[in-house]
């Protein structure tokens, strides 16, 4: 017997799974269709909205993380979100709350220049939130709702600027916490590869808690790999209340010019290392700027004094204390004698001689440099002073020598020119060549001689003597003459192609030797 039971159990069981099966397939789908309608809701899709379910993001709009400078991984909690929300909004709830279904809740920035603000509407799991007002700077002074075309749109030209700098921007609020960032900024957190997290945005930079107003300070950033490539840039604050703007211009041309120009002047302080003249150079505010070791032993004073790069007067005063300078008389005239002194090293017109109370003598020169600089040089010429001093007193050794004698003695030049002669041929001959301002030549000789003696053959043997440069002995000839009756006439080639001519009297040939040796 067919059991007709049975059948009807088993209809009405398929029936109680079909009709469980669609319940399930339906709830899906109006979650689902919830979640959409909440993502989307009736905003446009530049609107910023975000959907979470049980604290994790599951949709936005495509501008919404584009408003907050983020993405997804970055936001991907609620916490996370959170925490970016609450720069500007603190009293932005932590977690999601999925105990309050059907409830919408409006959140504002705490500042009231700052018109930000978050609504957030709950349905059982899911939470619709939207963003107002988030892409204006906070330090924008309009904020109003009625601002007119042109405000708003200096207003956009001003956001334009500033989001397009070609170097970073960046803002910070109260606590020091960076609320908001430039393009450029993101592009050097990419160059440098660091991540901006979840939480919040990096700090590139190493800055201080309390940066001078509107003062440029240098720092470097590095990028994070072993070999990473050091920036430099110049960052510059300027405070508007607890918010702070700072801007940071790249300084990578200054630095290498810097560095290039510290090499150079490590290459001209090697270099002037191994000079034994002391240089001093002092830059436009006359301050020493640059000495060599000689500079310390030929002035005797202090490295660490040196170093401390003192100004032009306390360094001439220093010298002064180490009876390095001559003693001047008036100590009053010598300020106003260091500033002759710099002027006249400025137009290159210093060069003296100082002997010092040691028995040293240095000679001191003043030289002009670029921008302003003045160099000073400190040469010790104590043994050429010396050695001048010797040859001098040799020399007038010898003149005395040579005047001390009875025959007249004359010299002349390998061009002919008379050099020196003595006291006796100035008696005989009437002459000073000292007092002429000519040069007196073997030919302006000849004629003065033969005024008292006569053309004689030994004149221009003489001046052929005189004249050639070749190698001639000495030789002698026997001349009258009006005023001093019989007298010698001797001739003989000397060092330097020079020629000396004696004119002998009578009764000094007599003692003389016969043979003239020069």
């Amino acid at each position: 017997m067919f059991d007709y039971y049975f059948i009807w159990y088993f209809l009405i069981a398929v029936a109680s799974f079909g009709i469980a099966f669609a319940a399930i397939w339906f709830t899906a789908r109006l979650h689902d269709m919830t979640a959409q309608e909440l993502c989307k809701g009736q905003e446009p899709q530049d609107t910023a909205v975000f959907l979470f379910e049980n604290g994790q993001l599951v949709d936005a709009t495509p501008r919404a993380l584009s408003t907050i400078g983020k993405t997804h991984d970055e936001v991907a909690l609620w916490t996370d979100f959170a925490t970016i929300l609450q720069a500007r909004i603190p009293s932005f709830p932590d977690t999601q709350d999925v105990n309050s279904p059907g409830v919408i809740e409006t959140w504002h920035a705490e500042k009231e220049i700052d018109k930000a603000g978050a609504t957030v509407e709950h349905r059982k799991d899911l939470a619709r939130i939207t963003l107002s007002n988030w892409m204006r700077s906070p330090l924008e002074p309009l904020y109003a709702d009625d601002l007119s075309d042109a405000d708003q749109g200096e207003i956009n030209a001003v956001k334009m600027m500033v989001t397009c700098a070609p170097y970073p921007v960046w803002q910070t609020n109260g606590d020091g916490v960076i609320v908001w960032a430039n393009q450029a900024y993101v592009d050097l957190m990419q160059k440098l590869d660091v991540s901006s997290g979840a939480a919040k945005w990096p700090q590139l930079f190493n800055l201080p808690e309390s940066l001078e107003e509107k003062k440029a300070m240098r720092t470097a950033v590095r990028e994070q790999k072993e070999d990473g490539e050091t920036f430099w840039y110049d960052v510059t604050a300027i405070s508007k209340g607890d918010m702070a703007m700072y801007y940071a211009v790249n300084a990578d041309a200054i630095v290498s010019a810097e560095v290039a120009q510290r090499n150079f002047v490590q290459t001209l302080t090697k270099t002037f290392a191994q000079l034994s003249i002391g240089l001093a150079i002092f830059d436009r505010n006359r301050r020493l700027a640059l000495f060599n070791p000689a500079l310390i032993d030929l002035t005797s004073l202090p490295a660490d004094f040196l170093s401390a790069r003192p100004n032009l007067s306390a360094f001439f005063d220093k010298m002064r204390e180490n009876r390095m300078i001559p003693e001047p008389k008036n100590y009053s005239s010598w300020r106003e004698q260091i500033a002759d002194l710099v002027v006249a090293a400025s137009d290159g017109r210093y060069s003296e001689t100082w002997t010092l109370p040691s028995g040293l003598t240095y000679r001191v020169t003043g030289r002009p440099h670029p921008d302003g600089a003045v160099a000073f040089l400190f040469e010790d010429i104590s043994a050429e002073i010396s050695l001048t001093r010797r040859f001098r007193s040799e020399l007038e050794l010898s003149h005395s020598v040579l005047d001390a004698m009875d025959p007249a003695v004359v010299v002349f030049s390998a061009v002919g020119n008379l050099s020196f002669c003595n006291q006796a041929y100035r008696d005989m001959w009437g002459v000073d060549p000292d007092s002429s301002f000519a040069d007196i030549s073997i030919r302006d000789s000849i004629r003065l001689w033969s005024q008292d003696i006569g053309k004689v053959p030994e004149w221009d043997r003489l001046q052929d003597s005189v004249l050639d440069l070749g190698a001639h002995k000495s030789w002698r000839a026997d001349l009258m003459s009006k005023s001093h009756g019989p007298i010698e006439l001797r001739a003989a080639h000397v060092s330097g192609n020079s020629t000396i001519v004696m004119f002998c009297q009578e009764h000094v040939s007599q003692i003389a030797d016969k043979e003239f040796v020069a």
